[in-house]
């Protein structure tokens, strides 16, 4: 055998192995692309399941607030609680812009004009449910 017959025979077995590189390479492509198609396609049906969840209990505290069963009364106060706190905030919040805007009112003169202002309620009308 020649020289150049050798490197004939060299350059086949380097493209076969370049071939067969570039195919386990493609696959490996293809296996990864998969993946992160399942993947993505898993944390959306989580998310929703999430969604799902976080709807389910705000339709229960809608419907039951009042008179929860018992094994959610811990919870529905909790909620409750949260709510007058939230209301209680944004009075605070509301007497710091009118204290900010009118040149330094005491904050307390503010936060008793603002709280008989607004009433506080018992209505959840403020829980919106994701659509």
């Amino acid at each position: 055998m020649g020289f150049f017959d050798k490197l004939g025979t060299f350059g086949e077995k380097v493209g076969e192995k370049a071939a067969k590189a570039a195919t386990g390479i493609a696959d490996k492509s293809k296996i990864l692309a998969e993946k992160s198609r399942l993947k993505s396609q898993l944390n959306a049906e989580q998310a929703n399941i999430t969604k799902q969840y976080s709807n389910l209990g705000k339709k229960y505290f809608e419907l039951h607030s009042e008179n929860p069963s018992a094994e959610f009364e811990e919870i529905v106060s909790s909620i409750i609680a949260s709510n007058k706190n939230v209301e209680k905030i944004n009075i605070d919040l509301a007497a710091l812009e009118v204290e900010a805007s009118s040149g330094g009112t005491k904050t307390d003169d503010i936060v008793e004009t603002v709280a008989t202002e607004v009433e506080p309620t018992n209505d959840n009308s403020n829980i919106k449910l994701d659509k």
